[in-house]
């Protein structure tokens, strides 16, 4: 699988399809089918960054305005939107803004 984000909002999932043959590079490649394998569609910004994980049925992409959206590989459905910004504590402080977004197969 490859996944791609796009300045128009959206991934795309593409399936690795095959191996080819590239001459000027002399070796075999992986080939890519022709037509993506789903359109996935949820930011309202541009996509700036995407990373898929196989092994745990997971797409994880993030947009201009910081927001992080995770999906399950194989339906493509949102498992979580992680928004940028201030949220309550449990004494009602304020916690600083997301960062960074760790994902385990062990949750």
């Amino acid at each position: 699988w490859v996944v791609t984000g796009s300045a128009d909002t959206t991934c795309v999932l593409w399936k690795v399809c095959r191996e080819g043959w590239l001459p000027q590079a002399g070796r075999g490649v992986r080939v890519l089918e022709p037509t993506p394998h789903k359109v996935l569609h949820g930011h309202d910004l541009q996509v700036t960054t995407v990373a898929i994980r196989s092994s745990i049925d997971m797409i994880v992409s993030g947009s201009g305005d910081g927001t992080a959206i995770t999906r399950s590989l194989h339906s493509g459905a949102i498992i979580r939107v992680l928004t940028p910004g201030l949220v309550p504590a449990r004494r009602g402080s304020l916690l600083p803004e997301v960062e960074w977004v760790c994902v385990s197969v062990t949750g």
